[in-house]
């Protein structure tokens, strides 16, 4: 999917598989850039996000206890996350 022109944006919806233990402290646990609301993710899944960044995407990820219900409600819920990715975009222009 792509937010502006050049801008390449993954999107997955992880579920448990993809995480070693739950939390609920939130924020960025692994240190990889990514906030997972305290889920830590496994190598596996650390390391697809940092190929998909080394090619330019920039990864949004979705756990599975934030993936809401219903078809609506999903889509206002990625296109709040696709507009705070936009948004970040713009943040890093202005601050070069």
């Amino acid at each position: 999917m792509q937010v502006d022109p050049g801008q390449r944006v993954a999107i997955e919806v992880d579920g448990p598989s993809h995480f070693l233990t739950g939390g609920s402290s939130g924020g960025d646990r692994d240190g990889d850039g990514d906030d997972c609301g305290g889920w830590v993710p496994l190598g596996a899944t650390r390391l697809k996000r940092r190929q998909l960044r080394a090619l330019g995407w920039r990864v949004l990820p979705i756990p599975v206890n934030e993936w809401p219900r219903g078809s609506r409600a999903r889509q206002a819920y990625v296109a709040g996350q696709l507009a705070r990715v936009w948004l970040e975009r713009v943040q890093e222009a202005r601050a070069r």
